[in-house]
């Protein structure tokens, strides 16, 4: 869930019983891309903080070697 699923609602989530949750879509090649606002913008979705857990972290891509080192 794009733009949904950030720490502030995975928390509400909790709150209201979640056992689990997710992140947002992490496109693996971004990580690992030139362009320095979507590199940022990807890491970002993949900070969890210690009270955030358990927390799936969902990846995709097309590049079988991007979503291995992801």
């Amino acid at each position: 869930m794009e733009d949904v699923t950030d720490a502030v609602f995975r928390r509400v989530c909790r709150s209201r019983g979640a056992s689990i949750c997710v992140t947002e879509f992490v496109h693996a090649e971004s990580l690992f891309g030139v362009d320095d606002a979507r590199r940022k913008d990807a890491s970002t979705k993949l900070v969890l903080r210690e009270d955030d857990a358990p927390t799936a972290i969902q990846l995709y891509g097309a590049s079988e070697d991007a979503l291995m080192e992801a």
